[in-house]
Order: C-alpha cells, then structure tokens, then sequence
C-alpha cells in the first residue's frame, strides 16, 4: 500500500523553503505552491501532469 498515490500523501520540495508541493490525484500529479514564494513562467498556477505510474511505488495509476 502505497500513502502517496492511494492515501494522496503531499510531497514536499526540498528547495523553495518547502513552499512547493506535489500531490498524486488519480492519474495525475498536481503541483502547487505558495505565491508569494514560487513563479511558474512568470506567472502563478498549478500546473497538473498526467502520469501512467506512480514515481515512488511504481504502480500503474487509472482514472478515478
């Protein structure tokens, strides 16, 4: 049993003085951060990615 991709356990950057985090949600890894601190390409947003296999157990990941 994986906490990261079936109990959504947060990740957290280990530069930007933790201000990003990172969160497996179904078939996606969103990312997300503290405005103040982080700038996506000059602007702020979370960006989400599609992935296939979680990064840290390495199970194939479907759609909620």
């Amino acid at each position: 049993m994986c906490e990261y991709c079936e109990k959504e356990k947060v990740l957290k950057s280990s530069n930007f003085c933790g201000a990003a985090k990172m969160q497996i949600i179904g078939e996606f890894l969103e990312v997300q951060g503290d405005s103040h601190k982080i700038k996506w390409f000059n602007r702020i947003y979370q960006p989400s990615f599609m992935i296939n296999y979680c990064p840290m157990c390495g199970r194939k990941l479907e759609e909620l």
